[in-house]
């Protein structure tokens, strides 16, 4: 069966194909914006729009012909969806590319350039991240340990962290147990009030602190060594971790915090987000405790 569109349509759509790779990028990075302007919620719009970001041929070379009204449109439109999906190493590149065309065209800010630097922790591209502070010595970055042990020792879904010592000096790849037992994983993240407060609470109920301190782990995606470490002085809780890649721990969410999930032999039980520390049968304490006997 045919469907004749109105003759208005067609042009529309005839136009967006025939349209120049700048009009297709200033066009998709205008998406990508709008869209992450309406999270949290649905995160299928902003896909579908990074889809289409990626879609266009972005080289070095492209954008620096591009005007400035795109570049900088392109280069919020990379910082977000790298931020949305801080593993993916090809919007980081991209962020870093459409970076070095607004510092080329000194339209750079202090936030850019953090934001930058977030986005190499963020996909482990340490190195990145450490030149970026050589080449930038005037402005504050966040903290990033002396030494990091990055051997790659596992494939996705064998439990890969990052454990924080020497203070926050020192990060070692480490491969959790989670797949032995039941074993309960807190996911945070570092700072977030409502976590420290359930964490207050958690540890500080003997029966919630016993459990939770024989089988729990602390994860979080975000590489704040700092954070953690003052986090793992406060609490006393040695077992806080940082993941490799998020998809090391296949089912889990990590941007909710806090979030609990139950787990036997490697295979997720249960979860329950959040923690409302009420003491009745209804409440957060019973449900953990309830939840590690399923």
């Amino acid at each position: 069966m045919l469907v004749y569109l109105p003759l208005a349509a067609l042009f529309l759509i005839l136009l967006s194909a025939c349209a120049g790779p700048e009009a297709r990028t200033a066009d998709a990075s205008a998406r990508v914006i709008s869209a992450a302007d309406k999270l949290p919620g649905d995160h299928r719009e902003l896909a579908k729009a990074v889809v289409e970001l990626r879609a266009v041929e972005l080289t070095e070379a492209r954008i620096r012909g591009f005007s400035s009204e795109t570049v900088y449109s392109l280069h919020s439109a990379a910082q977000t969806a790298a931020f949305y999906d801080p593993g993916a190493e090809d919007l980081v590149l991209l962020q870093a590319r459409t970076l070095d065309e607004k510092i080329r065209r000194n339209g750079e800010k202090k936030r850019d350039l953090r934001g930058m630097f977030i986005a190499y922790m963020g996909a482990r591209m340490f190195d990145a991240a450490r030149a970026l502070r050589v080449r930038h010595p005037s402005i504050q970055f966040p903290s990033i340990p002396d030494e990091i042990e990055s051997a790659s020792i596992s494939k996705p879904g064998d439990w890969s962290a990052y454990a924080i010592s020497n203070g926050w000096k020192r990060a070692d790849l480490k491969s959790l147990p989670l797949d032995r037992g039941v074993k309960v994983v807190m996911v945070i993240l570092p700072g977030c009030p409502a976590a420290e407060v359930a964490l207050e609470d958690l540890l500080g109920n003997a029966e919630t602190a016993s459990a939770f301190r024989r089988d729990g782990f602390i994860l979080t995606a975000r590489f704040d060594a700092e954070g953690i470490s003052l986090w793992k002085k406060h609490f006393a809780f040695e077992p806080m971790f940082i993941t490799r890649k998020a998809t090391d721990f296949p089912g889990l969410d990590f941007d909710d915090s806090p979030r609990f999930y139950f787990l036997r032999d490697g295979k997720i039980v249960s979860d329950f987000v959040g923690w409302d520390g009420t003491p009745g049968p209804t409440g957060s304490r019973a449900r953990f405790l309830a939840e590690l006997k399923r």
